[in-house]
């Protein structure tokens, strides 16, 4: 990566929360940001940092290439990093009840687009021999009930940084993968959980909403921004490192030891009994085995 002039970054899904906060701190440490997300109005605030905004859509291709066109020309044809932050979280729900196509439109979004925006951007990534790094996710390793549609999803964008550094690291090309625990934003944040539907069998009653899970709050967005941001220099600096997972966020590096240390079948009794899913489960085996009596 050239030193004589600043380095340039594009992130991804920067409208609110993590790729809001990555794209203030880059521009802090003297980067030229490149923020991207589909309603430029929640970026606006962002040019107070001397942040370029510019509206991108992962879910159109023609988007992807104007945002692309435009940073070349920003640039020289070259990007020092590819911030791949764009993320959506279907909402909760059982694998017998989730909308399919709320489910496709998860894959489309956290995998399909992120394919895209590499293949469209490998010109500017392999001519600066630059970086690529993903807001992965910790929920693939540790799956909790009811969120299989967003775990499924980010397992498979973890896989694609995987294959990604495979086939770049040899030509130069860095990759990062940030695995992130809670973090305060947007995706899956604050809206409140829906109850299942009255037909769907985990339905108990109006007062008792399976679906719902405390995990606590989340690390702040800001604090999250500047450890990534670092761990991203070391990679850069170093001479031998081309591919690092990291670990950022609430309770990041916990779920990680755990998911090494612990098998699958241990994990899941402690994951109900930590969510205080016994109880409800039990009501939903009674209803199950007693459907007369219930």
């Amino acid at each position: 990566m050239s030193s004589s002039k600043p380095k340039s970054v594009f992130v991804t899904g920067a409208s609110a929360g993590i790729g809001y906060a990555l794209s203030i701190e880059f521009a802090k440490k003297g980067y030229k940001v490149f923020a991207g997300a589909r309603r430029l109005e929640k970026l606006k605030k962002l040019e107070e940092y001397g942040i370029t905004i510019v509206e991108f859509d992962i879910l159109n291709t023609e988007s992807i290439n104007r945002a692309k066109n435009l940073i070349s020309k920003e640039t020289d044809g070259e990007l020092d990093i590819l911030f791949n932050n764009v993320g959506i979280a279907p909402s909760k729900n059982s694998i017998f009840d989730q909308d399919i196509k709320e489910l496709r439109q998860g894959f489309e979004t956290n995998y399909f687009g992120h394919v895209e925006v590499i293949q469209i951007f490998q010109t500017l990534i392999l001519k600066s021999k630059g970086l690529v790094a993903f807001t992965d996710s910790v929920i693939d390793l540790s799956p909790a009930p009811f969120t299989g549609a967003y775990a499924a999803s980010k397992a498979a964008f973890h896989q694609l940084g995987e294959s990604l550094a495979l086939e770049v690291n040899p030509l130069g090309v860095k990759v990062v993968q940030v695995r992130t625990g809670r973090v305060e934003s947007e995706i899956g944040g604050t809206e409140e959980t829906p109850k299942p539907s009255k037909d769907s069998i985990y339905y108990l009653d109006e007062d008792t909403n399976i679906l719902y899970a405390d995990f606590g709050d989340g690390q702040k967005a800001d604090v999250y921004a500047k450890n990534v941001i670092s761990d991203i220099e070391k990679v850069i600096r170093s001479k031998s490192t081309f591919y690092k997972v990291v670990y950022r966020g609430d309770k990041a590096s916990t779920v990680g030891w755990i998911s090494w240390l612990l098998p699958f079948s241990v994990w899941i009794s402690n994951i109900i009994s930590f969510l205080k899913l016994k109880e409800p489960f039990a009501r939903v085996k009674a209803k199950l085995d007693h459907p007369k009596s219930s």
